[in-house]
């Protein structure tokens, strides 16, 4: 904890640096280093790309929680996207914890907005998520920053021998609300915002999976047979350690990912299923939201057969015996009548990125329809700089379980093309939005949703510490 603690003072530290920065070059202290930004004449903004927020993790803090900057001396330019962490590229930096701040001219006292990006634990990066866009509509009503952080192997490999000689933490936006068994309250964080949140199957770290994940990276490494396995890991180079960390990654495409957090019982105490039912969690309040076809990007598309599939969720939940995998089967039939529950090609998983960040007002993208750009922001907008999501447009209940409300945004006006994408059956004619669409957006009861989802739900938590997630 001590590290998140020295990444909260250090934003802290540089935000209330902005508001006394020198017009001329726009150079702060941050106590280790000077970093000079630079102003965005097209957003307003000032702008400090690449500040360090912790020591390279290198050498022997390879595997080590994030240690403080090292001293640099003289100014750092801060006014280039830093090299993303190690993702299957040998061009990538092991040197990668890094972090950017936009904040609008004589920012101070500003609610901020801490964005973790996602990539399933093994992609993803600062120069993916330019929050500029987004804070156009906030008018200077809040500070933005990026973060990134290990991914693959470099922050993700487990086993009983990484826990022992390693001290590392969390990583997703869920993880954090319930780290701590919820002990850091609103220390951290106030609003939590989960963008299509998925937590893959969390083992504990000494678990069989995570293990045998553990034993097959030595093997790829040829760690295997030396005397100190972790020591020969730790001494690798970077193009051997990238080579295998994708290699096992790729051997695992899938709801069953190669990396992953674990529960170490010590930052990570026990699992989502639990923690978020019994609480406490961290944080005032949550905004979740799930795209209406997440599914099909984390399902292993080779299988075709009611045997194979029957297969495939026998070693999946390995822990549940055959009444319940039958339980299983009839919240989730196979049938060959029915589609995907959307045919708006938006409401794939991470699809809704193109709302949050990116800027196409000349583009004829089919992913972000203006009318919902221009109700969606504002929503986020006012979630992050009061809490409440409500707008005029848009006023967010606030979902319990006696009163178990959400807004389901949709579109209306489409076009039908021919598909051309791996997830959809080969010339499947699926919905595409157009860039004029029409807002479609309703309050309805989550319970009831899509046929009963709450049915699934209520089913899925029951289980969850056998399945485990």
């Amino acid at each position: 904890m001590a590290w998140i603690s020295f990444l909260v003072g250090l934003i802290s530290v540089s935000l209330a640096v902005v508001s006394g920065y020198c017009q001329s070059d726009l150079a702060v202290d941050l106590g280790y280093a000077h970093y000079q930004g630079f102003h965005n004449n097209t957003s307003s903004l000032n702008i400090w790309q690449g500040i360090r927020y912790a020591a390279p993790p290198t050498g022997k803090l390879r595997f080590q929680a994030p240690q403080p900057p090292l001293q640099e001396s003289g100014i750092q330019k801060a006014t280039q996207v830093p090299p993303q962490c190690p993702q299957g590229n040998l061009t990538d930096f092991e040197d990668c914890l890094f972090l950017s701040v936009f904040a609008p001219p004589n920012a101070k006292n500003l609610p901020v907005f801490l964005w973790i990006h996602g990539g399933g634990f093994f992609g993803g990066s600062i120069a993916q998520y330019d929050p500029q866009f987004l804070m156009s509509f906030g008018h200077g009503s809040f500070i933005s920053v990026v973060i990134q952080y290990r991914l693959g192997a470099y922050g993700w490999l487990a086993g009983p021998e990484i826990k022992k000689r390693e001290s590392a933490g969390g990583g997703s936006v869920l993880l954090h609300s319930i780290a701590g068994r919820g002990s850091f309250g609103t220390s951290l964080f106030r609003q939590v915002w989960a963008a299509s949140p998925y937590t893959p199957l969390q083992f504990d770290y000494d678990d069989e999976f995570p293990t045998n994940g553990y034993v097959k990276f030595l093997k790829l490494t040829d760690c295997y047979h030396v005397s100190d396995p972790f020591g020969c890991l730790v001494g690798l180079d970077q193009d051997t350690f990238t080579n295998a960390s994708s290699t096992l990654q790729s051997n695992n495409i899938g709801v069953d990912y190669s990396y992953s957090a674990v529960t170490d019982h010590e930052y990570i105490q026990t699992l989502p299923s639990e923690q978020l039912t019994q609480g406490p969690v961290n944080g005032a309040s949550i905004l979740s939201g799930n795209n209406g076809n997440e599914g099909p990007l984390f399902v292993n598309s080779s299988i075709t057969t009611a045997a194979e599939f029957d297969q495939y969720i026998s070693e999946l939940f390995s822990s549940m015996d055959n009444n319940t995998l039958a339980k299983l089967k009839r919240y989730y039939p196979e049938s060959l009548d029915v589609g995907y529950g959307t045919g708006v090609y938006p409401a794939l998983h991470g699809q809704d990125i193109g709302l949050h960040f990116i800027d196409q007002p000349g583009s004829p993208s089919y992913l972000t329809p203006t009318a919902m750009v221009n109700a969606f922001i504002p929503m986020m907008v006012a979630y992050i700089t009061t809490g409440n999501p409500s707008t005029p447009e848009v006023p967010f209940p606030r979902f319990s379980s006696e009163n178990p409300s959400m807004v389901n945004f949709n579109s209306t006006g489409k076009t039908t093309l021919t598909a051309n994408v791996p997830i959809y059956p080969a010339g499947s004619e699926i919905g595409v939005m157009q860039k004029n669409a029409m807002n479609n957006i309703t309050i309805t009861d989550a319970y009831e949703f899509a046929s009963g989802r709450g049915q699934h739900c209520d089913f899925l938590r029951s289980y969850g510490r056998y399945i485990p997630e």
